[in-house]
């Protein structure tokens, strides 16, 4: 499994983009208040660290010191959630990869020297939120029965209590909620049992809790009153007031984790569409529209032959029902006929 770093990384290197690179020479000439900015990121050379600046250590200043106490800046700093990274120092020489442009203030004390064209956009700032937008847009695009069966870390269980909520006609999913996969409750009369609840669109709730839908009764008895659940405003809403349930059990599809270091949740099967997102995106940022075009063609055709690979029959659901429903009160209106 990739790290979400590893996926920007690979666009790049898709995409043949360069990735920067500049050699630092430090010498023992640097001096208190001395500079080196890169991508417009000032570091301050000091006797004594300042808390309100970024600092390069200057505690011992010959020109390997220095290298070493810049590379620990760096890393410090930067590290690889912005992929700007520092080669370990030889001698007072050090290599920068991964930055657009660096500056020194005193070139006799920190001489820099490009060795490879400075880094091409898109940045790779850009890049990582594009990852992140990408697994957002996949997960969003691809079948519940698809993540469940290849996911399991896209899949969470968690377990509401329901009796702090008074008359509330909703419960707060967690934090990292996405969809649902199943709501379950157990209800006051019903006792341990657990009820799966139906999701039914907002509108049609409503007409539950006003008692406007011709056969979906909240108020047939506290059991029957909560199986039918609708997500809005970030809630899951419920007909009939709270106190009648106790201990909800959501089974959902999270949002997908967005720290740099940290490996994709999405399944290994999905990287490369993250990638193929990332990708058409950066294209289209630096003016390369049509190509990009290719890459979002390809992308959902991928995300179609997943989807199929996975794709259930529809169980029926409360439309269904209602055309059921109706179907058979027209046939015994005819018999009676």
């Amino acid at each position: 499994m990739a790290t979400l770093n590893d996926l920007a990384r690979q666009v790049k290197r898709k995409l043949g983009l360069s990735q920067g690179s500049h050699d630092l020479t430090f010498s023992g000439s640097t001096g208190n208040g001395d500079t080196i900015t890169i991508n417009g990121i000032k570091m301050t050379m000091r006797d004594t660290p300042a808390a309100a600046e970024f600092n390069i250590s200057r505690a011992a200043t010959s020109g390997g010191n220095m290298a070493i106490a810049f590379k620990a800046s760096v890393d410090g700093g930067f590290g690889i959630s912005q992929a700007i990274t520092a080669s370990a120092a030889v001698g007072a020489a050090i290599t920068l990869t991964g930055a657009r442009t660096v500056e020194s203030s005193n070139p006799t004390g920190c001489a820099v020297t490009i060795s490879d064209t400075e880094m091409e956009p898109p940045t790779f700032s850009d890049i990582m939120e594009w990852i992140k937008e990408g697994q957002l847009d996949i997960t969003n695009k691809i079948v519940d029965q698809g993540l469940i069966a290849e996911a399991t870390d896209m899949i969470e269980e968690a377990s509401i209590e329901t009796n702090s909520v008074g008359s509330n006609m909703y419960v707060s999913p967690p934090s990292d909620f996405l969809r649902p996969i199943t709501f379950r409750y157990k209800s006051r009369i019903a006792g341990d049992e657990l009820t799966r609840a139906e999701r039914v669109p907002y509108d049609l709730l409503i007409d539950i809790r006003d008692g406007r839908h011709p056969f979906y009764d909240a108020d047939k008895n506290p059991e029957e009153g909560n199986k039918w659940y609708s997500i809005f405003n970030k809630m899951i809403q419920t007909p009939t007031l709270i106190s009648t349930i106790t201990d909800a059990e959501l089974l959902y599809i999270k949002k997908p984790q967005t720290t740099g270091a940290t490996e994709c949740d999405l399944p290994e099967s999905l990287e490369k569409l993250v990638v193929d997102y990332a990708c058409y995106k950066s294209l289209l940022s630096i003016g390369k529209e049509q190509e990009g075009q290719l890459y979002f063609q390809q992308y959902m055709f991928d995300i179609q032959a997943f989807n199929m690979k996975y794709g259930v029959e529809e169980l029926p659901n409360h439309e269904t029902k209602l055309v059921q429903a109706q179907a058979r009160a027209s046939a015994q209106q005819a018999q009676r006929g």
